[in-house]
């Protein structure tokens, strides 16, 4: 057995153990491959475990999601919520509730009914995507498109703005892009090295910026 396919059992466990010991026993669905596909033709009226090194899914789960595997694509409709974890995750679906994602790189393009979490090198939220809730996100890069009807809070080494945030935006950055056209309906707190430039009318609330002395810099600092 692989490194991917030990991570794999070892997320899939623990999510069971979790899963079980807080409810009540329930029926549940799982299925465990080298390649696992559920097809858009299915419907799943149990919890669906996922686990092997491509997950896809196009069913419609009148329950909750659990996904691991190198490369993780959840589409059709989750009427709970979805938790995934991979190299690679791509979720399409029209998720009821909430979304808890972790990966290199997380793709989300479908609608999100509640909150999102995410914890990645890359998150795209894309242009067609709607999220009813907040979004707390830890990544590399960060590139927020969309319409998202809460708040945005966490921390990114690159944060790009491109759609619309109903919300507050508080956030710890590298470096902070809003977009032309891009709007936040609260107020945008951020903390970085550098203050960035916020196109006029962007902001409905306060903008507020903290800079931040990154550690080298003051290395630098001193040996002048």
């Amino acid at each position: 057995m692989n490194k991917v396919r030990r991570g794999v059992v070892v997320f899939v466990g623990v999510v069971l153990v979790l899963a079980l010991s807080t409810v009540p026993v329930l029926a549940f669905d799982m299925r465990g491959d080298d390649a696992v596909t559920v097809g858009s033709g299915e419907v799943v009226d149990e919890d669906l475990y996922l686990a092997g090194r491509t997950v896809l899914s196009n069913a419609v789960v009148n329950a909750d999601v659990f996904a691991a595997g190198q490369t993780v694509t959840i589409g059709g409709m989750v009427a709970n919520g979805v938790t995934a974890a991979g190299q690679t995750v791509m979720l399409s679906a029209d998720v009821g509730h909430g979304v808890r994602a972790a990966g290199s790189t997380v793709d989300i393009s479908g609608a999100i009914g509640r909150d999102l979490m995410a914890a990645c090198g890359t998150l795209t939220i894309s242009e067609s995507s709607v999220i009813g809730g907040d979004v707390a996100v830890g990544a590399g890069t960060a590139i927020l498109g969309g319409q998202i009807g809460g708040d945005v809070l966490g921390g990114a080494d690159t944060l790009i703005i491109e759609g619309s945030i109903a919300g507050n935006v508080t956030v710890n950055v590298g470096t902070l892009e809003v977009k032309p056209g891009a709007t936040i309906g609260g107020n945008l707190s951020y903390t970085g090295p550098t203050e960035a430039t916020i196109p006029a009318g962007a902001v409905s609330g306060s903008v507020e910026f903290t800079e931040r002395v990154d550690v080298d810099r003051k290395v630098s600092r001193r040996g002048e």
